[in-house]
């Protein structure tokens, strides 16, 4: 009987715990929007709860170099600079000079023309035509998108400048921009009569490119990145978007309460099981931070070449190898990349991107998928038109590289790729 106590209180000590990991591990799994609307209705929920912006990690976890801080200190003011330094370098006339420095002045925070082409006809005094004509030259210059008019135009600048070869990714954004925007993939994949493979690819065609700043109006589709990865003088550098760090505080009037005589016990220890719950919260915060950028820096360690050059292929990861480096379970690697995004050189990808399984090949070298798959798209580029390559033959082609796949695997491939049959793109030609 005398034991009971202790027993009560092992018991309770268990439930704190077990709800402490339950909190770790939904915050974990959560994207930035899903997070977001957590915090929101906690506030609701919990009247002792306010939302502010913290600076959760420490330097050992930001990742943020000295030499990337000095590259992004006034980025704004230096990319327009860059830019007016490109434009004395193009081959245009004086006049046309003059509309391209006022279109640069134009250019808001995101790097879209803030300013209406009819507008800016009126103002310079000059046909809306020629204006126009320089705005075309003006959208060859980097970073790629930039002096879009609208989002839909950012999107087509992009297809374009980066290759993009996905005639579905062009319909969607030139015909179905409204519902891919809402979210109405069914309707698109009905209205299109493509199939979810085909449909996927493309999507994520048009995820890669999103504008990394843009949120809400009319692209409130697009992701604020997680995770932010450059190519540094050699070295991989992975910063946290400082951004996205937001804690919950308790308001300083239920803190007084809990050292004010005059109050209930019965209030205060209702105040301080909210307090408990918001503190909880606060190390899920963290605690999901810190094994984001872990994980980020063990994936683009692996993946250096496809950073510093987006035409190599990625290297064989998979979660298993990230949760036996970490000493964590496949499960919470899992939970930790899904719904995260990366802000890299070629666009905002996800995190779950960086990884792809691992082949062998004929003579016992590990390759990913991805590498197969860029066979496949080198040898359907090659390909005699008028007799294109079956999946029978492709097969056949990629034993030459030491591959060797079934054709319903190349099938498959081909169809995540967004590449037709061999009927269908001999049809095409025609």
């Amino acid at each position: 009987m005398k034991q009971k106590p202790i027993l009560n209180l092992a018991v309770k000590q268990k439930q704190s715990l077990n709800q402490n990991m339950q909190i770790i591990m939904k915050v974990l799994s959560l994207s930035n929007s899903e997070l977001d609307s957590l915090l929101k209705e906690e506030t609701l929920e919990n009247p002792l709860v306010e939302i502010t912006d913290g600076d959760f990690l420490s330097n050992e976890y930001s990742g943020r170099s000295e030499l990337y801080q000095n590259l992004s200190r006034d980025s704004d003011i230096g990319i327009k600079r860059q830019l007016k330094s490109d434009i004395c370098l193009m081959k245009l006339e004086q006049s046309e000079k003059e509309i391209a420095d006022f279109l640069v002045d134009e250019l808001d925070g995101y790097g879209f023309l803030g300013i209406g082409l009819g507008e800016a006809a009126s103002v310079l005094n000059v046909p809306i035509s020629k204006v126009r004509n320089v705005l075309t030259k003006l959208q060859d210059l980097e970073p790629i998108g930039v002096f879009a008019v609208d989002t839909k135009d950012y999107f087509n600048i992009c297809l374009k400048r980066k290759k993009l070869d996905n005639v579905y990714a062009r319909i969607i954004v030139n015909e179905y921009f409204d519902e891919f925007v809402k979210k109405n993939y069914k309707q698109i994949k009905q209205s299109m009569k493509i199939s979810n493979q085909i449909f996927q690819k493309a999507k994520n065609d048009i995820e890669s490119l999103v504008p990394q700043k843009i949120e809400n109006g009319d692209c409130s589709m697009i992701v604020q990145p997680d995770i932010k990865v450059r190519y540094i003088a050699g070295k991989i550098d992975v910063q946290f978007n400082g951004g996205l760090n937001k804690k919950l505080i308790v308001n300083s009037r239920y803190q007084k309460m809990l050292s004010d005589e005059g109050v209930l016990e019965i209030d205060k220890q209702y105040i301080r099981e909210k307090v408990k719950r918001i503190e909880n919260i606060n190390n899920a915060l963290l605690s999901r931070e810190k094994m984001i950028v872990k994980i980020a820096k063990i994936v683009f360690a692996r993946q250096k070449a496809t950073i510093s050059d987006q035409q190599l292929p990625l290297k064989p990861l998979s979660m298993k190898e990230i949760a036996k480096q970490l000493s964590v379970s496949e499960s919470t690697v899992s939970r930790a990349v899904r719904e995260k995004y990366v802000d890299t050189l070629d666009g905002v990808k996800p995190l779950k991107s960086f990884f792809t399984n691992s082949l062998k090949t004929i003579s016992g070298k590990d390759v990913s998928r991805d590498f197969i798959q860029r066979k496949i798209e080198a040898l359907v580029a090659v390909e005699n038109k008028k007799y294109p390559h079956s999946d029978e033959k492709l097969a056949k082609l990629l034993k030459e590289y030491q591959i060797d796949i079934s054709r319903r695997t190349v099938a498959k491939y081909r169809s995540q790729l967004g590449i037709k049959s061999s009927s269908k793109r001999k049809c095409r030609e025609r």
